[in-house]
């Protein structure tokens, strides 16, 4: 995995101003927020790499950075649920969600923000936020000139494979993921009712999951085993976890309207090959029609030439006006004289017999020598 800029939101109060004492003086509380920050990579300590400071140390600290970072926000922020999601209506699952889960939702499904894991079994996992504190949270990051390119619940680093619920005892809190992006992160006071509640619900599944924990150190590991982890059939190891940044069943709430929105310098090196292949189809396609055209063009004027020849050839004197119309005439008057005229039709009712010969004059013929006919007249 290469190197990634990731940022932990530790916590987050309010702070007032105590010294205004009248309300009508008073000003919206400032938010004061603790951060951990680090490049992570393959195997790499969270704990020793990372630093921690205020949002104002964050800032110094980070000066100048134009790596995109992944953000990490408290799991108590967020919630995880399975919702069913049949193949019919996978293309609008996203309108559908917010009435399919009202009934489970504590106050109005349009003040949360979701985000979508990969379908896996006719469910889909769905996580969800409350918008306006998102909102704000990633406003002060752009303000501060930072890109915020993914932004997870802390517990969606831990790499759970496959019928697998992975436990992350640190610094007082449990963070828990299971198989397609189910999570938690509580305090560890109250987090035992909650590891057993899950355990129960997959324990009389066809795959129960496999539990591996993770600690800090061997008393962190004693204290785990005898009383949070006691009953439970747990694998429990000192150190810490695998992490992963890139799970392609991540549950990132920087999509939508909260997408990353590239600088002007980084969106032109990604789209400048782009641009560059179709400024150079271009370029093929018009030097091809204007070769074709010449070609063409080069085509009408040999057929021309030949057409003017064969006019000549018929008349060989004369200005040549329009040789093809006089082609056409000449062979139109060629046809009309090599074509019989058509017999008259027979009236209605008119007989179809032979004809007859003309009945005999009974006269009888005149005396004297006989005459030839006449000659016919010219």
């Amino acid at each position: 995995m290469p190197e990634k800029l990731v940022v932990q939101l530790l916590e987050e109060a309010a702070v007032i101003d105590k010294a205004i004492d009248t309300a009508a003086d008073a000003s919206p509380p400032t938010l004061s927020r603790r951060f951990r920050w680090g490049l992570m990579g393959d195997l790499a300590d969270w704990h020793a790499v990372s630093h921690q400071g205020r949002d104002q140390d964050l800032r110094i600290s980070l000066q100048g950075q134009t790596r995109p970072l992944t953000l990490l926000i408290p799991g108590d922020k967020v919630v995880t649920l399975p919702v069913a999601c049949d193949k019919k209506e996978a293309r609008h699952f996203l309108k559908l969600l917010p009435y399919q889960i009202e009934d489970d939702v504590l106050g109005s499904v349009d003040d949360l923000h979701f985000a979508t894991g990969t379908r896996a079994a006719e469910e889909v996992t769905v996580a969800y936020v409350d918008e306006q504190w998102l909102a704000r949270l990633l406003a002060w990051f752009a303000d501060n000139g930072f890109t915020v390119e993914t932004c997870l619940a802390d517990y969606q680093c831990l790499a759970a494979g496959d019928n697998e619920l992975l436990l992350w005892f640190t610094e007082g809190s449990v963070w828990g993921h299971g198989a397609n992006g189910l999570g938690f992160s509580v305090p560890q006071a109250s987090a035992r009712g909650l590891i057993q509640d899950w355990l129960s619900r997959r324990q009389d599944s066809a795959n129960p999951w496999q539990v591996k924990a993770f600690v800090d150190d061997v008393e962190a590991r004693k204290t785990v085993q005898d009383d949070t982890m006691a009953g439970c059939d747990c694998e429990v190891t000192i150190g810490q976890p695998p992490l992963d940044f890139a799970q392609t069943n991540q549950l990132n709430f920087c999509r939508g309207r909260y997408g990353k929105k590239l600088p002007v310098g980084q969106w032109w090196r990604q789209v400048r090959p782009l641009m560059i292949l179709a400024v150079v189809s271009v370029l093929v396609f018009v030097g091809a029609t204007v070769v074709d055209s010449y070609r063409l063009r080069q085509q009408r004027d040999d057929y021309r030439a030949q057409l003017n020849a064969a006019d000549r050839s018929v008349v060989p004197r004369g200005p040549i006006a329009d040789p093809i119309r006089r082609l056409q005439s000449l062979l139109g008057e060629g046809a009309a004289r090599a074509v019989p005229s058509p017999a008259r039709p027979a009236r209605r009712g008119a007989s179809h017999d032979p004809p007859r010969d003309p009945p005999s004059d009974p006269r009888p013929a005149a005396s004297g020598p006989h005459l030839p006919p006449p000659p016919p007249p010219e």
